[in-house]
């Protein structure tokens, strides 16, 4: 027998060897994960073109709270203060100072987020208007929390059946206006520690309606493939939910003639839809995975064939079986966080594409917008929240809360280069990044009152008539304008002083004290518009918010300082 004849004899043993192997997993009884698997198909992504082109609005994000937040899911605002839910099971307040406050915990105590189903994992969090936080929490259940006297009351047990099955993963929460909840639970079938089987199990979410007269709640939609993000529209007549494993969103009808149907709100997206976070005008929705025709979802390319999903989940629960074995006879930590990391999303993170997209829709299922994060300054965010006109970025694998200004609608596709870490007084009004279009006359002047006896302003004053300027008339043109000098030298002298706290801040008058007093801060500003033009020997990109007409950079305007038309900035209630 010639080599050729050797290897085809070798090649056809291995392969049976593999056929049996496959057959015996898929059809052996009493394996895990259990759940059905039957044949479902997934659209293709829409390309990247149109609204969905990709644009770079989103990089040179900043990490706040590094090191001291693990996977910021969700926020919610109140009294002008902002939430996050995070690992471990915390909810907490994230200060000003660039420190975090324990607000509320609703599971057990525990030694790491890897012990998750003891500790719980608060996933949605909300306010209602007088001031009492709900969260839902993935093992816990849904939960209405006092914050000021810490008192909880339980609305809604994972122990308690609901129409046949009990809820395995809590996952989003949308308040209604009478005190009802509209909320998901992403699985039937698994826990959050096994989410991965959850993507390859066929979809067994559900969407609820819960009664608060009542205290009970219905199904609404069943079978959803992993059900996540939920919003109620402005009027509440219908309300909305990401099925996040079809990349799309599903419409429920609350009132009107289409009351008690669903259809699609809009599908073909290219990633996976997380949480929905629900604006007057628009819906911002975060894609926690990227996907496109280069860069396909495993799990969706899949979705066809149920016997090699079949075959990959119970593989996976193999290779799982022995640490879990191990951890009962003898429990350590080590097995723990191998089990975690197993059946955990956090497993398949590293496979993910390094981009982050956010979508911006209209209540009709509209993409307005889209903005793009390509530098690998963000990673798998679930959440974009809109606080004191900056957008806030949350994600359940990161350590940091991401921060980028919020794009206009009309943007020019330049902006400043943005530093690593922001000054603590700075909000969207006061970053080098938006000077020529978001300071306010009054936040402006604030610094450089304390900036004044610096002697670092002395020579930038008298610099102004200098050789150096005339190429650049756009300092000059300042002057009339504002009583100092340009902007662009006082926002850079401000940096040293205020390096050490590089977290955002309400007011310039919070700055100064670490905990902020407590009270409402509006989100929506008057803007006057381009007021003091940047120092252009650090323009590299400029961010231009506006509604209409884009100045070009390099021909300054003179009219332009002169002229205060107050505008709007994007806000959480103006999107």
């Amino acid at each position: 027998m010639g080599v050729m004849g050797r290897f085809l004899r070798y090649a056809a043993l291995r392969l049976f060897e593999l056929t049996v192997a496959f057959l015996l997993v898929v059809y052996m009884p009493g394996l895990p994960p259990e759940g059905s698997f039957t044949a479902t198909s997934i659209k293709s992504p829409k390309p990247l073109e149109g609204p969905y082109t990709l644009n770079n609005y989103l990089n040179n994000a900043d990490h706040l709270y590094e090191d001291k937040v693990q996977g910021p899911e969700c926020f919610a605002e109140w009294n002008g203060e902002l939430y996050a839910s995070i690992h471990g099971g915390e909810v907490i307040k994230l200060l000003p100072n660039g420190e975090v406050k324990h607000v509320a915990k609703i599971g057990q105590p525990c030694d790491g987020y890897w012990q998750e189903p003891k500790c719980g994992r608060p996933l949605g969090i909300e306010f209602d208007k007088s001031g009492v936080l709900y969260v839902s929490d993935a093992y816990y259940g849904i939960w209405k929390i006092d914050i000021i006297n810490g008192q909880k009351q339980l609305l809604i047990s994972p122990d308690v059946e609901i129409e046949g099955k009990k809820p395995r993963i809590f996952n989003s929460l949308a308040l209604a206006m009478n005190g009802d909840l509209y909320w998901t639970d992403s699985s039937s079938d698994v826990s959050l520690q096994d989410g991965v089987f959850g993507m390859l199990l066929d979809g067994s979410g559900r969407l609820f309606h819960y009664d608060a007269a009542k205290n009970k709640s219905k199904v609404l939609l069943d079978g959803l493939w992993f059900a996540n993000g939920v919003a109620l529209s402005p009027n509440e007549d219908f309300v909305i939910v990401s099925e996040t494993a079809r990349s799309q969103i599903r419409r429920y009808y609350l009132k009107g003639e289409k009351k008690g149907t669903d259809d699609i709100f809009i599908d073909e997206l290219p990633g996976v839809p997380d949480n929905l976070k629900a604006c007057p005008k628009t819906i911002l929705v975060p894609l926690v995975a990227p996907r496109d025709d280069m860069h396909p979802v495993i799990f969706q390319s899949i979705a066809p064939h149920p016997m090699l999903r079949k075959f990959l989940a119970r593989i996976i629960a193999l290779i799982e079986l022995p640490f879990k074995a191990a951890q009962n006879v003898m429990p350590h930590y080590i097995f723990e966080r191998v089990i975690h990391w197993i059946g955990h999303f956090e497993c398949v993170q590293a496979l993910v594409p390094k981009r982050t997209t956010i979508l911006k829709l209209d209540w009709s299922g509209k993409v307005l917008e889209t903005w793009h994060n390509i530098d690998g300054t963000l990673s798998g965010i679930s959440e974009a929240y809109v606080f004191n006109n900056q957008l806030y970025l949350g994600s359940p694998y990161n350590k940091y809360v991401g921060r980028v200004p919020v794009p206009g609608v009309n943007i020019e596709n330049v902006r400043m280069e943005m530093p690593k870490a922001k000054p603590a007084t700075k909000p969207i009004t006061q970053k080098p990044t938006e000077a020529p279009t978001t300071q306010p006359p009054k936040t402006t002047q604030l610094p450089k009152t304390t900036q004044a006896p610096k002697t670092t302003q002395a020579p930038k004053t008298t610099q102004t008539p200098k050789t150096t300027q005339p190429p650049t008339p756009k300092p000059a043109e300042a002057t009339p304008s504002t009583p100092k000098p340009t902007q662009a030298p006082s926002t850079k002298t401000a940096k040293p002083a205020e390096k050490a706290t590089p977290i955002p801040k309400k007011s310039e008058k919070s700055a100064k004290t670490p905990e902020p007093e407590v009270k409402p801060i509006p989100i929506r500003e008057e803007i006057p518009a381009d007021t003091t033009p940047p120092k252009k020997e650090n323009l590299k990109i400029i961010r231009k918010e506006g509604p209409s007409e884009i100045p070009n950079p390099d021909i300054p305007e003179k009219a332009a300082p002169k002229k205060v038309v107050k505008k709007e900035v994007p806000s959480k209630n103006e999107l």
